[in-house]
């Protein structure tokens, strides 16, 4: 099992059936973190007193490549296979106090910015994370997206196992605007054609009013 093995018991949980439904927000109220060698594990609950809860884990193995110190990290394509990431994130959605939790999410591409990672403290912000559903094979922890499944945006939201606030509203993955992106483009449009139209029809008066000039002049 690889790199995996050290978090395997920890992760069982998270790989149990229950139907859920992935929403927008992430606030981490409580932690659970483990520091070992170059492997750093952190597990975040969203709101472990109010189930269904969504968990996520940040798993750091430094070495296959993974995060050693703080920096910025932007998720690779082996990253995005749970099997085989050095950076890993999996969110579990829907989490019951009875351990059961909904679909997986692993994420398709993003950058993590390492602020602290110590023996004691990992803190971690998330920039443009976009999370899909995913299949999690049992044992190989092989991961494939499931066609047309459901996504969880984490962008600005910041993970900490020392301290706990206040949560800042999460940013917009930039897939999730491309909608607006052409919107704006059409308003652009639509503004570029009224001055086309506004101009033509000032020229044509112009011309106009030339041209009555003209004929009072000759008479």
């Amino acid at each position: 099992m690889g790199h995996r093995t050290t978090s395997a018991i920890l992760l069982t949980l998270l790989f149990a059936p229950h139907a859920a439904h992935a929403d927008a927000g992430y606030c981490p109220q409580s932690a659970f973190y483990a520091h070992d060698g170059d492997m750093s594990y952190g597990m975040f609950t969203d709101d472990a007193e109010a189930w269904p809860a969504a968990v996520l884990s940040v798993e750091l193995y430094g070495a296959w490549g993974g995060a050693t110190a703080p920096g910025t990290y932007p998720l690779t394509a082996a990253d995005t296979n749970y099997a085989t990431c050095a950076n890993c994130v999996h969110l579990a959605s829907a989490c019951a106090a009875d351990g059961s939790c909904g679909p997986s999410f692993i994420p398709s591409r993003g950058t993590l910015e390492v602020h602290e990672l110590s023996d004691t403290a990992l803190t971690v912000t998330f920039h443009d994370v976009l999370l899909v559903e995913s299949t999690v094979e049992a044992g190989t922890f092989d991961s494939a997206p499931v066609e047309g499944g459901a996504t969880w945006c984490l962008d600005g939201v910041t993970v900490d196992v020392v301290s706990f606030g206040e949560c800042a509203t999460p940013g917009t993955c930039s897939a999730d605007s491309d909608s607006d992106s052409d919107s704006d483009s059409d308003s652009d449009s639509d503004s570029d054609s009224d001055s086309d139209s506004d101009s033509d029809s000032d020229s044509d008066s112009d011309s106009d009013s030339d041209s009555d000039s003209d004929s009072d002049s000759d008479s």
